[in-house]
């Protein structure tokens, strides 16, 4: 289903916040199921915790996995594709983001995309130039919602401060944190409620 909701957009660019997988034992099949996705201009990719959780694999396990699938890996790095900037970002929890690699960003007249997996990142990147737009998840949005109350849990540093949704920053830089379409927890808690899952399309202006 994931797949032809993809392909039915039929996108230019298509990408990827982080977490593949929760366990290298599923790797595999993962990076299988993602070389099923195409773009007709490019694919990319950020870590997440559980990419950058995985500490003793060499630097260039990561980016030989998301390349065996199509997609181009960002850590920490600032590409030209055109009609825009790109910049995907190290994971927050367990790597090491340099926010510093989109400094020469601000003067390309282009708008700047930023990748980061975790809105914790820009949460606490005050004053750092982050680009126009920033696109963030790993929350899910807390998976399990409730009326009134919302997301019980959202493993994010801020609480459900960012849970999902839009929100914008004091120097006019957006963000957007998606509930994201995949599922974590223990099997009893790995579903969600009142939180469908989604891919975020974004149309140029």
């Amino acid at each position: 289903m994931l797949r032809e909701a993809i392909a039915a957009e039929d996108p230019d660019w298509l990408l990827f916040g982080g977490d593949l997988c929760r366990h290298l034992t599923d790797l595999a099949e993962a990076v299988a199921a993602l070389g099923t996705l195409t773009a007709r201009r490019g694919a990319f990719a950020v870590p997440g915790n559980r990419e950058r959780a995985h500490c003793w694999l060499p630097d260039d396990f990561w980016p030989g996995r998301f390349a065996q699938a199509g997609f181009r890996y960002l850590q920490n790095a600032a590409l030209d594709l055109g009609p825009f900037l790109l910049a995907g970002l190290d994971d927050p929890r367990y790597g090491q983001p340099d926010p510093t690699v989109l400094d020469p960003c601000r003067t390309a007249g282009k708008p700047v995309l930023t990748l980061w997996h975790s809105p914790d990142g820009p949460a606490a990147a005050s004053g750092q130039y982050l680009g126009d737009l920033v696109l963030a998840g790993h929350t899910h949005g807390g998976q399990l919602r409730f009326p009134l109350l919302g997301p019980l849990y959202t493993s994010s540093l801020y609480g459900r401060q960012f849970d999902r949704d839009w929100f914008e920053r004091t120097d006019g830089t957006r963000l957007y944190v998606t509930t994201g379409c995949g599922e974590t927890g223990t099997p009893l808690l790995r579903r969600r409620l009142l939180c469908p899952p989604e891919i975020v399309v974004l149309q140029p202006a």
